[in-house]
């Protein structure tokens, strides 16, 4: 029965949903890397996917986790059921395939917050939760992605339950099951910690309230848990030490990280990975909803937890505290800065004030008012989550280095899995895990950047077809106009809305002696580290960004010189002609920065729309936290010279701006370039 009615929960938004989905992002797909060895030839493994944490198994390698900070289990499920999808992973299939696995997760996801709220409160909370989870298409958009990580969003309320269970019948044989989700939620996202912190903190606050001691096996099962962990992925320990925390007497930093925060939890702010959110970020009825969003958590600490003191009942307290404590962990860490984390306080948050509703409403008085508070509740959250779905309908998508992430992108990494190289390099973010996994078992995918002739010649080695897919007006655009190898391939993707893509598929020879100086390439500057890469190391983000604005600014000059050099090649069709940019002068030198891979929410929002007008923005900016290192929960980070870990680096802290009528502080971020040929994020 719980099953079914979360199906006919999640069924409306999916349908609707399904139709607008925003072009397939690089983030969505990073849990499967672990089956590249499954699918690929030996030889072609490349370089990225063995730079990953792995072991040895007959010879075999099996990769410990999919990036730095997310473990392999999903990619163990796909697996298990590859003899049945083989075909899906296939240009053409993959993004659909993918997509709709992900339905499953969605619904595990639903499935858990219907059981837990029936489970601790009956019927009663559970359709009293269906109110607000049945119009939340955001939620269901996190989910058929992945970007929402739904496996760790369902464990989470897995551990609640046991909690909530435990509190009211203290017994030791709890460390099992804690212990058991535990293990299994950490290796599958490190910041499953928060969710571990926040069941600790619940009991300890039902055994103070209580006077007991009850908290002792949840303690024992969780330490039991981690310390599984640390044979098999001790690189998350070394990452967890290395986060950097807000102080909790530094209350105005802590109040303005987590104004910033809230802009990603609206239906609208949900969706700014993929669509430029900009122009209605600070629209009447989103800033409304995060103030409500703020507020439920409030009352529900204050209300649940008064109503578990008068009823003597433990589990109300722990589930008050829950979310609370969930939020005040995201706040607290200064890395966390992105959508997939803050929507780890929603389910919970979504139970935790359907319970409320459901204890209050057994009270005949309280019922009537109770009823009709939560009805205008509900109201108010679907008129606002109908607003965003009408909103997305006219949303342009993101444009930059990092958020250039478009159908055309898709196009691109599709027709050089098709074409005839032999090796292929996704030069910018988006296209390395798609284009691996779907192309022909003996075709080799490389992440890495390739800046100036130097690297060009490196990579061409000994090499007879090699592919190039990277952002048409980044930093490689200068591979369109190279002919210092011969051209197999040179196609331009530009069919859809948002950044066009390219791909340019070279011929291998060995360069003459004169040609080929080390260091130095056709576009100038001072020589390169040969090994830095896709993920190379960034040890200060505000250097690297300059130099990309450099490099960038003398890409574009030179296609501006030879314009008739570029052909292309729309994504229907295969009859190449000549192109030349007739954009603005200096429209393509400087793609827009976006959203912040560092710190903070954003790097810079936009005054841009994806046609190239201004938008409305009424100055309101994100914050950047203040300088510091630390790894970031959603990057692809590899540890080798090729694949480095990217997610260190500095952000220069930025001038706080405020908005009328928005939450009180909006700040930018101005860290490290947010799509870095180094930076892969995640998650």
């Amino acid at each position: 029965m719980t099953g079914l009615v979360a199906a006919l929960a999640l069924a409306p938004a999916a349908v609707l949903l399904w139709p607008r989905l925003p072009p397939f992002h690089e983030d969505e797909i990073l849990p499967l890397v672990p089956l590249i060895p499954v699918l690929k030839q030996p030889e072609a493994y490349g370089a990225a996917f063995l730079a990953n944490h792995h072991i040895r198994v007959l010879g075999f390698p099996v990769a410990l986790v999919s990036y730095v900070i997310e473990g392999p289990l999903k990619a163990l499920c796909y697996t298990i059921a590859l003899p049945l999808t083989r075909a899906a992973y296939r240009p053409e299939h993959l993004i659909g395939a993918y997509r709709a696995s992900n339905l499953f997760w969605t619904w595990g996801l639903f499935a858990m917050i219907v059981a837990v709220c029936r489970r601790l409160s009956g019927w009663r909370a559970a359709l009293l939760c269906l109110a607000l989870l049945v119009p939340d298409h955001s939620l269901v958009y996190l989910g058929v992605t992945d970007i929402g990580r739904p496996n760790s969003l369902t464990l989470s309320l897995l551990l609640l339950l046991v909690t909530c269970r435990h509190v009211d019948r203290p017994r030791w044989r709890t460390a099992v099951p804690v212990a058991l989700v535990v293990f299994v939620g950490t290796w599958t996202r490190l910041d499953f910690v928060w969710f571990v912190a926040a069941a600790v903190g619940g009991c300890l606050a039902a055994d103070l309230a209580f006077r007991r001691v009850a908290t002792l096996p949840v303690v024992a099962g969780a330490t039991v848990g981690l310390g599984l962990l640390v044979p098999i992925v001790p690189q998350y320990f070394a990452h967890g030490a290395e986060g950097h925390r807000i102080p909790l007497a530094d209350v105005d930093l802590l109040w303005r990280h987590l104004s910033g925060l809230l802009l990603l939890a609206d239906p609208w702010g949900t969706y700014h990975r993929q669509f430029d959110v900009g122009p209605h970020l600070l629209d009447p009825p989103y800033v409304a909803y995060r103030w409500a969003y703020l507020t439920l958590c409030l009352l529900v600490l204050a209300g649940l937890g008064t109503l578990a003191l008068r009823r003597r009942r433990p589990a109300n307290l722990v589930l008050a505290a829950f979310p609370a404590l969930v939020l005040a962990a995201v706040v607290e860490t200064e890395q966390a800065y992105e959508v997939h984390h803050i929507v780890n306080v929603k389910p919970a948050l979504y139970v935790a004030a359907s319970v409320l509703a459901a204890e209050l409403a057994r009270a005949r008085r309280a019922r009537a008012p109770v009823l009709a508070t939560w009805a205008g509740l509900a109201l108010g959250a679907l008129w606002v989550d109908a607003r965003a779905f009408t909103d997305l309908a006219t949303a342009a998508p993101p444009r930059g280095l990092y958020w250039g992430v478009t159908w055309n992108m898709s196009d691109a990494w599709q027709a050089a899995a098709r074409s005839p190289a032999k090796v292929v390099f996704g030069a910018d973010f988006g296209v390395w895990v798609p284009g691996a996994l779907s192309s022909p078992p003996d075709q080799r995918w490389e992440s890495s950047a390739i800046r100036d002739e130097a690297a060009l010649d490196r990579e061409m080695t000994d090499r007879s077809l090699v592919g190039f897919v990277f952002l048409a007006g980044g930093p490689n655009t200068w591979l369109l106009t190279t002919d210092r190898y011969p051209v197999v391939e040179r196609r331009r993707f530009d069919a859809h809305p948002g950044d066009p893509w390219a791909l340019v598929v070279l011929a291998g020879r060995p360069p003459a002696p004169a040609e080929a100086t080390p260091g130095s390439g056709r576009l100038g500057g001072p020589p390169e580290d040969p090994h830095l890469s896709n993920s190379a190391v960034i040890e200060d983000g505000r250097a690297v960004q300059a130099h990309e604005r450099r490099r960038e600014a003398r890409s574009v000059a030179l296609i501006g010189s030879r314009p008739d050099l570029i052909v292309r090649t729309g994504s229907r069709r295969n009859t190449p002609s000549l192109w030349r940019d007739r954009r603005p002068a200096g429209a393509a030198s400087s793609p827009r920065s976006a959203w912040s891979s560092a710190g903070g929410v954003h790097d810079k929002v936009s005054t841009r729309r994806g046609d190239g007008s201004a938008s409305p923005w009424r100055g309101a900016l994100l914050y950047s936290s203040r300088l510091h290192e630390g790894h970031h929960s959603r990057r692809r980070l590899w540890n080798s010279t090729l694949s480095a870990h990217p997610g260190d680096q500095q952000a220069a802290r930025a001038d706080l701006q405020q908005a009328d009528g928005v939450l009180p502080a909006l700040y930018p971020d101005a860290g490290g370039d947010p799509r870095d040929p180094r930076h892969h994020d995640a998650r």
